[in-house]
């Protein structure tokens, strides 16, 4: 018997994952919204465009997770448009057994479940209270699959929140979503990098744009 490693398999298969993934967007979508403003001005430009292999079998995980469970294509679900903006809530009234659901976020993590807490994950919120804009509510439930579990084993667990906004949080959030809206849709206009620019403090290590972009080494210039 002789096994070798199949590296060709291996680029098919993460080149089918991205191809899956590659459906059309128009317009502008409040995730481009809620994360680094020079990732979205590059993600806006085709030519610089870019998907890592370990981004992909990320958000493959994350979507076979979602789909198994709530078998709704991305593609195909509901989206709402507010301002200029396109907004896609993962779950949106359904029963989930016997609870009834009408909002939700669903997120797939390696983060710890020990060390995990929902207010320290700004982009999180963010994203709920978008979609709490979008169909006009006040709360929105909360779904996490901690893939590494707490890692004492390392088994997958499920974490569940329910939370509740005023309707002031929620329009100081839009009000600032507006704002960002205004610096990118000028960058893009203008083929420029955004000023200000907007990210989180984590983002630049993640990132597919290191070799494009000016502040790879995580600082402001």
């Amino acid at each position: 018997m002789i096994i070798t490693p199949n590296r060709e398999l291996e680029s098919a298969v993460y080149q089918h994952i991205k191809d899956s993934m590659a459906y059309e967007r128009t317009g502008l979508h409040a995730s481009s919204l809620i994360f680094c403003n020079y990732k979205a001005y590059f993600e806006s430009t085709e030519e610089v465009a870019v998907l890592s292999d370990e981004r992909a079998i990320m958000f493959c995980l994350g979507h076979a997770l979602q789909f198994f469970l709530f078998p709704v294509q991305q593609s195909d679900s509901e989206v709402f448009e507010v301002d200029g903006i396109q907004l896609t809530p993962d779950l949106l009234d359904m029963s989930i057994s016997f609870y009834y659901l009408h909002l939700a976020e669903v997120k797939s993590t390696r983060a710890s479940s020990a060390k995990f807490s929902l207010y320290d994950n700004e982009h999180y919120i963010i994203q709920m209270k978008n979609y709490c804009k979008a169909v006009g509510v006040l709360e929105s439930d909360f779904i996490s699959f901690f893939l590494m579990g707490d890692y004492k084993p390392s088994f997958p667990r499920l974490g569940c929140w329910n939370v509740k906004f005023t309707q002031k949080e929620i329009d100081d959030n839009w009000d600032e979503m507006l704002r960002r809206k205004v610096i990118l849709e000028h960058a893009i206009e203008n083929k420029e990098l955004p000023s200000p620019r907007i990210t989180m403090p984590w983002e630049c290590k993640y990132c597919d744009y290191t070799e494009v972009c000016p502040t790879r080494n995580g600082n402001n210039t």
